[in-house]
């Protein structure tokens, strides 16, 4: 997929650049959607624009039980974390 936004955050944590994009929103009202993509090396300057090809990947993150207030049924939740990794090649 590809994506391009502003660089508003950038960290590293060896051995990857954590970096979050703005992404312009669909209409005037919204607000501008945030994604970070995980990358080998820098992707910019902050507060410039930049795009990015990235793979997207997930995983399951630790489940955990919740309690229905109306019937009192307990059932698991299994949250869902998106990735973003850029692909090696620039865009």
């Amino acid at each position: 997929m590809n994506i391009s936004g502003k660089l508003v955050e950038q960290r590293y944590a060896s051995p990857h650049y954590y970096s979050v994009l703005l992404v312009a929103s669909s209409d005037e009202y919204a607000h501008p959607v945030p994604f970070e993509i995980r990358s080998d090396r820098r992707l910019g300057d902050l507060n410039s624009i930049v795009r990015v090809r990235a793979q997207l990947g997930g995983y399951y993150r630790r489940s955990y039980k919740v309690t229905d207030t109306q019937t009192g049924e307990i059932r698991t939740v299994r949250p869902v974390q998106m990735t973003l990794t850029a692909d090696q090649d620039p865009f």
